[in-house]
């Protein structure tokens, strides 16, 4: 293999890896994702999102992560939804077990206004 051939599918590789389509299409078979809802309590709403986002910055750092993304409904805010990829089903149970869980639990507990919703999902198309 020549050493243009390395450094063009080194190129490749790096580009892909910037694009958040090229790992969810890596991610098609196999790969578990989710969905998380949390609601925040009335008057809560902006500390539950300045809580959030540096755990949801902090996620994407753990195994098995394919993407990681935190979003808050328009029409409702301090209604905020995740929208994950996991590799495995094991790499989220290590996620909601991790010291950074445990650690956002008890601030979670006092910001919520409802019980966070988990829902699994398997890509069909």
């Amino acid at each position: 293999m020549s050493r243009r051939t390395v450094v063009a599918g080194a190129a490749v590789a790096g580009i892909a890896a910037m694009l958040p389509w090229a790992q969810v299409a890596r991610a098609q078979d196999g790969s578990l994702y989710v969905i998380a809802e949390l609601v925040a309590k009335k008057g809560q709403e902006a500390a539950l999102r300045d809580a959030l986002i540096p755990f949801a910055q902090g996620a994407t750092q753990d195994r098995g992560c394919l993407s990681y993304h935190l979003h808050e409904d328009i029409a409702h805010p301090g209604r905020f939804l995740t929208f994950e990829s996991w590799t495995s089903e094991a790499d989220l149970a290590a996620h909601l077990s991790s010291p950074a869980m445990a650690a956002a639990r008890p601030t979670m507990a006092k910001l919520l206004g409802k019980p966070f919703a988990i829902t699994r999902l398997r890509r069909l198309v």
